[in-house]
């Protein structure tokens, strides 16, 4: 599958075998022992230290939580690949990675953001993730207040470049 990471695209396999996570990233191999606890949460053991990492999937997005940090990736359609390039790459739109509260908005509408600034804080299943920005840009629109529930597809914040 290809997967789309901080406007770049990535050709990804992963599988399970033998107690291994087993992934191949534009053809280079990476094992390591895993385990996994649920549908969704696996501990993995990188360098005899045991990890674990959270993966949720909404639609065409897959979102990681791993040592407190947030990472979304998009799932892209090998049909749809060409329809891509020509989507508007100058605005960023943040969506919550699973329904939630907002616990802080760390930034307004108008204030200028630098790429991986921290945008807000949303909970969720009693664990708190802050969602940054891939790109260098405006605010342009903060969609929400704090204490406010929220599903996936509620737009939080706009960035322009």
């Amino acid at each position: 599958m290809k997967i789309k990471f901080q406007n770049q695209i990535f050709n990804v396999e992963s599988r399970i075998e033998n107690e291994h996570l087993i992934s191949i990233l534009n053809d280079e191999k990476i094992s390591f022992p895993v385990k996994q606890i649920d549908e969704n949460t696996f501990s993995i053991f990188n360098s005899n230290q045991k990890e674990f990492i959270y993966f949720y999937k909404n639609k065409n997005h897959i979102f990681a939580f791993h040592n407190g940090e947030h990472f979304k990736f998009e799932e892209i359609d090998e049909e749809s690949n060409f329809e891509l390039e020509s989507k508007n790459e100058n605005q960023e739109k943040i969506f919550p990675p699973m329904p939630g509260n907002i616990v802080k908005i760390l930034v307004s509408s108008g204030d200028e953001v630098a790429e991986n600034t921290p945008l807000i804080i949303v909970e969720a299943m009693k664990m708190e993730t802050t969602l940054y920005s891939s790109l260098k840009g405006k605010v342009t629109s903060v969609n929400v207040s704090e204490k406010e529930q929220v599903d996936t597809d509620k737009v939080l914040i706009v960035i322009e470049k």
